[in-house]
């Protein structure tokens, strides 16, 4: 990847002066080209802020630990985000239930209420079930609506970071929208 306005070094450029010159600026380009949206895809997973901001920390230490034994077989980004979706898998092995966040803990959550308290509280209640319903879903659903809806990620490029193959992350996003249909239903009627 290359910044948007085409200036700057690739993503390739800058893995390779760090691996050969130990460039620490390399590094710091590469992590504030992708620090948000790594946490975005981290955030799609955890549906917790304080968790994410600390995932995103453990996922580019990890990633400064590992950088200079990248082979490039894949993109770098591909790389990047294996080592994210591995943090969280570790965190929901080691700190959640196998299902993800708990219904508890979505239940509790609360939007400030402002000018405006019934389309808030609709507001609310719907990102609520929104929030509540990813969270419902496994971790492997969830991770292919996040990467391929959420990130926009080509089924491919998901395919790589899965460990699986495109017709495959195809299908998951497929099951996850036919549950998120489910459990939206009441908010989808006109």
């Amino acid at each position: 990847m290359t910044p948007k306005d085409g200036s700057g070094p690739s993503d390739k450029e800058l893995v390779d002066s760090f691996q050969r010159d130990r460039n620490a600026e390399s590094l710091d380009v590469l992590v504030e080209r992708y620090v948000e949206r790594t946490r975005n895809l981290i955030y799609g997973m955890v549906l917790s802020d304080s968790d994410a901001d600390d995932l995103t920390q453990e996922t580019f230490l990890n990633v400064m630990r590992g950088l200079a034994g990248f082979d490039g077989r894949s993109k770098f980004s591909t790389w990047l985000y294996q080592i994210a979706l591995n943090a969280t898998r570790r965190f929901f092995r080691t700190r959640r239930t196998p299902d993800g966040i708990g219904q508890k803990e979505i239940a509790n959550k609360t939007a400030p209420m402002n000018e405006e308290p019934q389309r808030k509280a609709l507001g609310s209640e719907l990102q609520d079930r929104i929030t509540g319903s990813l969270g419902a879903l496994p971790p492997p659903l969830r991770a292919a609506v996040v990467l391929m809806v959420i990130e926009g990620l080509p089924a491919k490029e998901v395919a790589d970071i899965e460990g699986c193959s495109p017709e495959t992350v195809r299908w998951r996003v497929h099951e996850a929208r036919k549950l998120l249909k489910q459990h939206l239903a009441e908010y989808l009627q006109p």
